[in-house]
């Protein structure tokens, strides 16, 4: 049997999981991911997902925040 796992994300970590995913679903869908390298894929998924979060973080200032 299979061991249930649980997993707690935080609202910004979901976005993160959310954008990795779109990429991850244009990369699959281009042929670009075997078995061979899904893990590096998905680990430059995530990366480029914090690297346009960070980038919009840098150039959109909400309503209250600092700065």
């Amino acid at each position: 049997m299979h061991k249930t796992e649980y997993i707690n994300l935080q609202p910004t970590e979901l976005g993160i999981v959310q954008s990795s995913a779109i990429l991850l679903a244009a990369k699959i869908s281009n042929s670009s991911v075997s078995p061979a390298n899904e893990d590096e894929v998905i680990s430059h998924c995530v990366h480029m997902a914090v690297k346009i979060a960070k980038k919009v973080d840098e150039t959109i200032h909400s309503e209250g925040e600092m700065g």
